[in-house]
């Protein structure tokens, strides 16, 4: 039984094969913040913006569908996200 599990399993990864070179668009989400539309029409250039932190974990969404948490890290002097927990994900079943 566990062999044709396995066949199967090798079916769908062949089958999904082609789709390595689908492009996705990444977000990382650092925070929310709602604000009036006259709050927003007096923000300048250089004013910072102190956000609702979403807190230590950071969201990352795949073509605005969540997908994983992860914390910020500095790697060479660059941001990076370091995933932390994948979101489960609901199925149409």
């Amino acid at each position: 039984m566990a062999e044709i599990k396995d066949d199967h399993a090798a079916r769908e990864l062949q089958n999904l094969h082609h789709l390595g070179d689908v492009q996705l668009e990444v977000k990382v989400e650092l925070g929310r913040k709602k604000m009036s539309l006259s709050a927003v029409r007096q923000l300048h250039q250089g004013d910072i913006l102190v956000l609702d932190v979403l807190g230590e974990n950071f969201g990352l969404a795949l073509n605005n569908v969540a997908f994983a948490l992860g914390e910020v890290v500095i790697n060479s002097e660059r941001k990076s996200l370091r995933l932390t927990r994948f979101q489960q994900q609901e199925t149409g079943a």
